[in-house]
């Protein structure tokens, strides 16, 4: 994978550069932030389908994703709901909400039976006070999914709409991707709407991209997610190099 696409993709080098791209936010924290939060958070689950915060409510605190896979949403005036963003196991959210003591733009929904650790805000000052080293330690996997935003808003301005689902597909084949011999299994159910809000583009030119790349043998889409068959071709288009036709 080139340096570009490398950096695109991986999203926690550049908030935690020594640590390795395959571990989450929580778990690149130092184990004395991990036991703090642990000490002060409490585990919730949640059902499939299941709403974790609703739009507009005031979140009291925000989660650490521990198993499961969550989807971030939002109602337009128009009626139609937009998805913004997918989270997986170790990852945080509505962490800005929570902290600044505002209402959620968006909605967390659970895709999958999940399992949260919820840090309220209160108690994290109040461990704060305690311990005023420990909001150095926190800091990246705070700030982490607000680079992830700008990194999106990078690829919405400077990348055509085949590097964007390219780029789409290899993050999700990087955060939960299964490798099976030379492919990647991707065990997320999207619509074809779905991937087209999270790349930014309108239906009508995800079902042309995916039409492309089902006929070029680069991806299969099943009941429950997606087969990427040719992952090298994939980081040639999130880099611009090449147009997949079939």
């Amino acid at each position: 994978m080139s340096a570009t696409v490398q950096r695109m993709v991986t999203i926690a080098d550049e908030v935690t550069p020594l640590t390795p791209a395959s571990a989450s936010p929580f778990d690149a924290l130092p184990e004395a932030a991990r036991a703090a939060l642990r000490t002060i958070g409490r585990e919730r689950e949640f059902a499939r389908g299941e709403l974790i915060i609703a739009q507009g409510a005031r979140c009291a605190g925000f989660h650490v994703l521990l198993a499961g896979r969550a989807k971030m949403v939002r109602d337009l005036v128009a009626g139609r709901t937009v998805l913004l963003g997918l989270f997986a196991p170790g990852e945080l959210f509505a962490t800005a909400p929570a902290l600044s003591g505002e209402s959620s733009d968006a909605a967390i929904v659970a895709l999958e039976p999940c399992r949260t650790l919820e840090i309220e805000r209160e108690a994290l000052l109040a461990r704060l006070v305690e311990d005023p080293s420990l909001l150095g330690l926190l800091l990246p996997a705070l700030a982490g999914h607000h680079v992830e935003c700008r990194n999106c808003i990078v690829e919405l301005a400077g990348y055509r709409v085949e590097a964007r689902f390219a780029l789409l597909f290899l993050r999700l084949a990087r955060e939960v991707g299964e490798p099976q011999g030379g492919e990647v299994r991707i065990p997320v159910r999207l619509t074809r709407q779905e991937l087209a809000d999270l790349a930014g583009t309108t239906l009508e030119t995800a079902i042309r991209v995916f039409s492309r790349w089902h006929q070029a043998g680069l991806l299969e889409t099943h009941p429950e997610g997606f087969l990427l068959r040719d992952v090298a071709a994939l980081e040639r288009a999130a880099d611009g190099a090449a147009t997949l036709h079939g």
